[in-house]
């Protein structure tokens, strides 16, 4: 319910692709895209610098259950920085393709894959997060084929992408308001996953 509750809101939110509420702005306006490194297998190395892949997106969030390190150097351009949004840009599996997570703070020696990317804010808030996991930004996207059957996004697709841009007050109570209920939604989550293993652990036990 308040997954689908969050997905009404986005769709509120960003639903002014016409301008009609506030003034329409190119994606590339507001951010900057990286595209991720390259590393051989001699680079990867049991330390180092983290390099995030699509398997350490789950559910909208980081997960670091699956971790890979490289030894090499890395500038500091392409190291990870608070607030940054890494979203899965190619990928075997298309029903990736375009997920994200937002990146927090104190995560030093981080970088990013090359088929992922950072999508870099040049706003003082989380508003773009939010619009990245909107129907609006998906139907620019997808838009060629009607479905979301394409494999990568490119800087050229996120260069045509549009968004509403309100004034900063406004950006930053929407940005409040959809990070709230995210919370409650992983809060969510992990409550059904610790119930889910004590049913499990309850039935063993049964069965013994």
């Amino acid at each position: 319910m308040s997954k689908k509750y969050k997905r009404g809101l986005l769709n509120k939110v960003f639903s002014n692709i016409n301008g009609n509420i506030y003034p329409t702005v190119y994606l590339s306006e507001v951010a900057d895209f990286l595209q991720g490194i390259t590393y051989s297998p001699s680079d990867v190395s049991v330390s180092g610098y983290l390099v995030l892949r699509s398997s350490n997106i789950q559910n909208g969030v980081l997960s670091f259950d699956d971790c890979v390190y490289v030894d090499k150097k890395v500038d500091e351009s392409l190291q990870v920085k608070c607030d940054d949004v890494i979203m899965c840009v190619r990928n075997g599996s298309k029903k990736l393709v375009g997920k994200t997570a937002l990146i927090p703070n104190n995560m030093a020696m981080t970088t990013w894959g090359a088929f992922m990317m950072i999508i870099r804010s040049k706003l003082n808030d989380t508003y773009i997060f939010h619009y990245l996991n909107s129907q609006l930004f998906f139907s620019q996207v997808f838009k060629d084929t009607g479905t979301a059957t394409i494999n990568q996004i490119t800087k050229g697709i996120l260069n045509e992408c549009k968004l509403p841009l309100p004034p900063e007050t406004a950006r930053k109570q929407i940005s409040k308001m959809l990070s709230s209920f995210d919370v409650k939604i992983q809060n969510a989550e992990m409550c059904l996953t610790t119930l889910v293993e004590l049913k499990k652990a309850l039935l063993q036990q049964l069965f013994i």
